[in-house]
């Protein structure tokens, strides 16, 4: 039995002024063999980190996982740009102009992109660096309060050494934040094209648009925005500055300080007794490393189930031993049988008639006082008595001296067969049902029967009644007239 154990941690990095809370979540205690869950909330691993390709590059599509409406245009496909922006439509420009040839939004020129969220619209490099950056998206949450996240990680300003950090976030209820972590102005000595950015949203004509940065230079550190569609356009607003938790580069879990799993959640298997310490460390877009405090989970021993029974016989109570073995230290308080067909018992040494005749499935669950359990299922052959004897065949009319056989049909479940015969009958050979006889001298007419027998008992009788038929007496003196003379007749002699 697991207890579920949450730890609270406290992020903290290099960009943030304020902690973030996120949490561990998972059991604190577990026996062994049960497979464990450990889950990282509040911080969340990136869907796909786009790969580096040619400056200046739109990826996608990609799907956004929920209906967004954006400028009351149902939206369910974005594309990422990697100078700053995602849009809804193919086709929008890759580069970043100078002011010259992008004028600030709303504009139709095609040089600008539409249809899109800047967050903010920049000469951003993403090619083949050896730069920790990264630009990445998620979906989260749960309908109807998922939102998408995109975000451009420690970015490299084109032609300068200038880095930025800042997120774009659509939501279900179709709100739209951007969240700005870190963007400073370009060096003076930058080209023109690098220095000014867009940052806001142009809708898929050129025709609207709401700007808070519209070919400007600024740096901005830990702000937050949020878009507001009303009246066919956007109001914008700050917000309190709550930067999405969004990794680099995944969660490294450890174990006992050993790299242990990787990801959002860990599962496994408690195969070791005692206490391990796990923990994970992960570097936020928003926050840089973080590392979680120790979280201890203790694996605890299990008995070991086990039983007999005395032979079972159909619709005759069995009678079951316990024989399970808690752990060294512990004891057992509870067993639970099932017999099938919703048979079952809390005793710890029941008797039960079995349901089935044949194989029947036994299975006894032993908990230890430690709250840890233990499985055992056994195969129980329920036999049934024998069936009737049936007719026996053979002569019923013999003399003394004969030798005669008999033999009585295959008795179902009947393991030998039992004859009974008189005593002044001798058995010549008995092999199960057949058997041979021999009629003495001094046997006299009685009954012969037979009936099946197996380790439950019994099955009832088949009789014969024999006719034995004694051998005449051997004759006695001859008495009479001797010596006669030749010629007399009609000389009486008896026996």
């Amino acid at each position: 039995m697991k207890k579920t154990f949450v730890l609270i941690l406290l992020l903290t990095g290099v960009l943030c002024t304020k902690a973030q809370v996120v949490s561990i979540s998972g059991p604190s205690e577990a026996c062994k063999g049960e497979e464990i869950t450990l889950t990282a909330n509040g911080l969340f691993e990136p869907d796909f980190i786009l790969p580096k390709e040619l400056h200046d590059t739109i990826y996608g599509p990609y799907e956004i996982g929920f209906d967004f409406y954006f400028y009351g245009e149902k939206k369910t496909e974005f594309f990422i740009a990697n100078n700053g922006f995602i849009t809804f439509s193919p086709g929008q420009p890759k580069s970043y102009c100078k002011p010259t040839y992008a004028p600030g939004i709303p504009t139709d020129n095609p040089n600008v992109p539409k249809d899109c969220i800047m967050g903010p619209w920049q000469n951003w490099a993403y090619k083949n660096t050896t730069e920790n950056d990264f630009i990445s998206y998620t979906t989260i949450g749960t309908s109807p309060d998922r939102k998408l996240i995109v975000s451009w990680c420690n970015v490299l300003m084109s032609g300068d050494t200038t880095h930025a950090t800042f997120q774009i976030v659509v939501n279900e209820n179709s709100k739209i934040e951007n969240h700005v972590i870190r963007k400073l102005k370009a060096k003076p000595s930058s080209a023109i094209w690098c220095k000014y950015g867009i940052q806001g949203v142009h809708n898929l004509s050129g025709t609207k648009a709401t700007a808070i940065h519209n070919v400007e230079q600024w740096e901005d550190v830990e702000s937050s925005y949020k878009y507001t569609y009303s009246g066919g356009n956007y109001d914008w607003a700050t917000e309190d500055y709550i930067p999405e938790p969004v990794t680099t580069n995944g969660i490294q879990w450890y174990k006992d300080g050993e790299p242990f799993a990787t990801g959002q959640s860990i599962t496994f298997t408690a195969d070791e007794l005692g206490t391990s310490v796990y923990s994970f460390q992960a570097n936020l877009c928003c926050c840089g490393n973080v590392t979680a405090e120790d979280f201890p989970l203790l694996v605890k021993p299990n008995p070991t189930a086990d039983f007999s029974s005395d032979i079972p016989c159909y619709q005759v109570a069995t009678n079951f031993t316990d024989e399970s073995t808690p752990a060294s230290g512990h004891s057992i308080t509870n067993w639970l049988w099932d017999f099938g067909d919703g048979l079952t018992s809390t005793e710890q040494n029941p008797s039960q008639i079995l349901p089935f005749q044949g194989d029947n499935i036994v299975t006894l669950i032993v908990t230890q006082d430690n709250s840890c359990t233990d499985t055992i299922f056994k195969h129980v052959w329920v036999s049934p008595f024998p069936a009737d004897a049936g007719n026996i065949s053979g002569p019923v009319d013999v003399c003394q001296k004969d030798t005669c056989s008999y033999s009585v049909a295959e008795i179902d479940s009947a393991d030998s067969y039992v004859w009974v015969i008189p005593d002044d009958i001798t058995i010549v050979s008995q092999d199960k049902n057949n058997i041979e006889l021999k009629f003495e001298i001094t046997s006299a007419s009685g009954v012969i029967s037979v009936y099946g027998e197996n380790l439950c008992g019994s099955g009832n009788e088949s009789t014969l009644n024999i006719n034995v038929n004694p051998i005449p007496l051997p004759a006695g003196d001859i008495t009479g007239v001797s010596p006669v003379v030749k010629g007399q007749n009609g000389v009486p002699y008896s026996v």
